[in-house]
């Protein structure tokens, strides 16, 4: 879509720690890419997020790895395990309907300081979670909540700027749809 981001902070671009060409590294001192908040992110019926991550220290309550703030999608550390989710917000659908939060969660740890693929993807009626090309997790899902958030890179917008991540992160992929087993693998 022709749309451009903008490095906030340090982050080292680091072409020997990578998976594919190089990878951003990421301090939660300050460093994140921050996308924007272009209506292309706005993914209501479907989307498929998915990352190479190096994780070196997971140090903060659900620290960030790809996100649309707290009220849309995010991909991050599960609360304060060694585990990631791929979580959001469901859209209201009609008066007196409320939103709710669908989570799926990783069965393993990824930060033991080795690169994994985390992938998380939601079409409208099941979310799953695929770490490594092997589904840890899935449930049932409605249409996504949308919001203003920008879609950040290592950090979650405001109020939540304490969520950076720490490690490398590479090759970060946005799809409008949910991909199928098959794409995924």
């Amino acid at each position: 879509h022709h749309l451009t981001a903008t490095v906030v902070g340090r982050p080292a671009w680091t072409p020997g720690q990578c998976r594919i060409g190089g990878a951003m590294e990421f301090s939660n001192r300050g460093a994140f890419i921050n996308c924007g908040a272009e209506p292309e992110f706005d993914f209501r019926d479907g989307m498929t997020l998915s990352a190479w991550i190096k994780v070196r220290e997971f140090n903060k309550r659900s620290q960030a790895i790809v996100t649309k703030g707290d009220t849309g999608w995010r991909l991050q550390r599960l609360r304060e395990s060694g585990m990631v989710e791929f979580c959001f917000n469901t859209a209201a659908s009609g008066e007196g309907s409320e939103k709710h939060l669908v989570s799926v969660a990783s069965k393993r740890k990824v930060d033991d300081g080795q690169w994994h693929h985390v992938l998380g993807l939601s079409d409208g009626h099941r979310a799953a979670l695929y770490v490594d090309g092997e589904m840890e997790a899935s449930a049932d899902a409605k249409p996504i909540a949308q919001n203003t958030a920008p879609l950040m890179i290592g950090c979650n917008p405001p109020p939540s700027f304490g969520k950076r991540f720490e490690g490398w992160i590479d090759d970060v992929r946005l799809y409008g749809y949910g991909l199928g087993e098959a794409e995924v693998k």
